[in-house]
């Protein structure tokens, strides 16, 4: 029989068989795809399961018996620095804040993944809005979570907010992320499925003293990251501003050739962060896999090992494309030289672009093989001359 087939949510023990087909799911998207280089692949098996499974809330989505999505939740009371979550990450979720107040009351989430022929469908959602009244019985107050810059507008929608500086590891760009589970006046505002689903399960919206803590302790820091970027005023500073760093890199531009609208439409597929002076945003050996294109500010580019000065990139100069398009180590550093607005963007959403609009990809393909072949030329002079 044919026709749509019901998506089913449900949970699962770290040993249920449910669990390994999640496992091999991982594999599948941090291994093979993100190439991660996490210590709990095992690429014999081609599962990706580490302890912290063994004390997670595992949930998963299934469409004819087939795993498509999961994620995880592991409460804060569980989780020890240095043991079961690196210290780095325990501090760059500001967990330590919660500790005394609300212990009990905060998980982590983390392992999301979804099948690559899955994504833009409604299982992601489903599987949060579950996971999510599955943590409202459970008391949790606050959710924490990190992602890639490709997720930030999904997470965003459902209702987290930014609340810490972003880090860059050997595998990713990661954003700290914060759910206030009872925050309803802002879910309703923003419209968020959670709200809908929270009252759908009969919880009541009335108010949490977790709210005002919260603000307390992290308003100023939230409506300093509220970002709420002009796309349309970035455009007009790419392509007309003639500002730029007097010792940089005079490779073409990302954006060279475009029409004010179609930039607009390139940095409404991206992710813009603001970047503080001397946040180290791209480090050698790396293996991320996302390009980032300077709208304001400068950054510098140093090649390790090299004597030559590190050289300053400009606004609608790019970075991090040859690793993006070849999925190769990084081979240099950059440093952010002064405060910048910088967009972010990541292979899966290029990917996206080309489905979407094949003719503004071959254009920005048509420059970034200008900037790489400009700067193939510069390097093979300087080897020539040195």
């Amino acid at each position: 029989m044919g026709g749509l087939q019901k998506l089913t949510v449900t949970k699962c023990g770290s040993n249920d068989q449910k669990a390994f087909d999640i496992y091999r799911l991982r594999y599948d998207v941090f291994a093979n795809e993100l190439l991660w280089s996490d210590e709990g692949m095992d690429h014999s098996k081609k599962i990706f399961r580490d302890p912290v499974d063994d004390i997670a809330e595992i949930f998963l989505v299934e469409e004819n018996n087939v795993v498509i999505s999961s994620i995880r939740f592991i409460e804060l009371s569980k989780l020890i620095p240095n043991k079961n979550i690196p210290a780095e990450i325990y501090n760059f979720l500001g967990l330590n804040l919660f500790e005394t107040e609300f212990k009990k009351n905060v998980a982590v989430a983390s392992r999301f993944v979804v099948k690559p022929t899955r994504r833009g469908s409604l299982a992601a959602v489903r599987l949060i809005e579950h996971a999510y009244i599955e943590g409202l019985k459970l008391n949790i107050k606050f959710l924490l979570a990190y992602c890639d810059p490709y997720l930030i507008d999904m997470y965003l929608q459902l209702g987290f907010r930014i609340h810490g500086d972003a880090i860059v590891d050997k595998d990713a760009y990661f954003t700290p992320l914060v759910l206030v589970m009872h925050d309803w006046d802002y879910l309703k505002e923003i419209k968020s499925p959670l709200y809908r689903a929270a009252l759908h399960d009969g919880f009541s919206d009335k108010k949490d003293e977790s709210v005002d803590w919260f603000y307390k302790i992290f308003g100023d820091e939230i409506e300093k990251r509220l970002a709420v970027f002009d796309i349309k005023q970035f455009s007009k500073m790419l392509l007309f501003d003639a500002q730029s760093p007097s010792t940089k890199d005079n490779s073409p531009r990302a954006i060279d050739g475009l029409s004010e609208q179609e930039c607009q439409t390139i940095l409404s597929f991206s992710n813009i962060v603001k970047c503080k002076k001397g946040f180290v945003i791209i480090q050698s050996g790396q293996v991320t896999q996302d390009m980032f294109i300077i709208i304001e500010g400068s950054v510098s580019v140093e090649i390790p090992y090299k004597i030559d000065k590190p050289f300053l990139l400009g606004p609608g100069q790019v970075f991090g494309e040859i690793a993006m398009l070849l999925r190769a180590p990084r081979s240099v550093n950059c440093v952010v030289e002064k405060d910048s607005k910088i967009a972010i963007l990541s292979r899966q959403i290029f990917e996206r672009i080309l489905k979407v609009q094949p003719a503004l990809a071959n254009k920005l393909l048509l420059n970034l093989a200008r900037t790489l072949a400009f700067r193939l030329h510069n390097a093979n002079k300087s080897l020539e001359g040195g």
